[in-house]
């Protein structure tokens, strides 16, 4: 017998002499008793898994399409921000006639690689001749830039992650990770009724034996009664 309720009926006339009231089966268990299905558990199991695995952060999207950018046109970032480091190390009057030409170099940067936009005000806020921060920049860029096609492997796979997270569990990363935190929860809830349900069967198994065995000693008592009883009544018709 597996998680069914037992009701107790008022005895019936086939039990009234003997007091004896019978045990009668309920209907099934309440949709909260229900095993849950291995389907359910698997599809929740997946996605915890799936998303604990990513181990995501909540910002890194922006700073990952950045790198992304700056890897897959890495030769082309090198080439212009060296070219922008050669015309900002001219002389005060080189600079003043190169500033047109610094200016292009740095738009076309900051148009093949938006995380470049402080280099280019950096240096179109000051004068020419006040460009060492601006110098600094650049340098500071150009060591960023990797030509790597290793870590760019690696960066456009991570991206691609990102993405098919954000398609599957939410709009943004915060929200997947919500989403994860959630699945975990159901997850936990899963497992736990599982053995819940486990812990109520066993103890639905000890009751049926009892239940068993109170039977078999209430009909034995019954065979040793009914010798006499039946010689009472002869004693008393006769």
């Amino acid at each position: 017998m597996r998680l069914v309720a037992w009701k107790r009926n008022a005895p019936d006339s086939a039990n009234s002499s003997s007091g004896v009231a019978r045990l009668k089966m309920k209907s099934p268990r309440s949709s909260w008793m229900k095993k849950p299905t291995r389907s359910s558990w698997i599809c929740c199991d997946f996605q915890v898994q799936e998303i604990s695995t990513a181990r995501l952060q909540p910002d890194e999207e922006k700073s990952v399409e950045e790198e992304f950018i700056r890897s897959s046109n890495a030769a082309k970032l090198l080439q212009l921000s060296q070219a922008a480091l050669d015309a900002l190390s001219e002389n005060e009057n080189s600079l003043l006639t190169q500033s047109g030409v610094i200016g292009r170099v740095l738009a076309e940067l900051q148009r093949v690689d938006a995380g470049a936009a402080e280099i280019s005000s950096s240096c179109t806020r000051r004068p020419p001749r006040h460009c060492t921060n601006c110098r600094r920049n650049c340098r500071v860029y150009a060591d960023k830039v990797d030509v790597d096609p290793a870590r760019l492997a690696e960066v456009e796979e991570r991206l691609n992650l990102i993405h098919s997270l954000k398609r599957k569990y939410g709009s943004s990363l915060a929200e997947v990770i919500a989403f994860g935190d959630e699945a975990q929860q159901e997850l936990q809830a899963l497992e736990s009724r599982d053995v819940e349900l486990a812990r109520i069967n066993a103890a639905l198994a000890k009751l049926d034996a009892e239940i068993l065995n109170a039977g078999k000693k209430l009909s034995a008592a019954r065979r040793k009664v009914i010798p006499s009883t039946c010689q009472i009544g002869r004693q008393t018709i006769g």
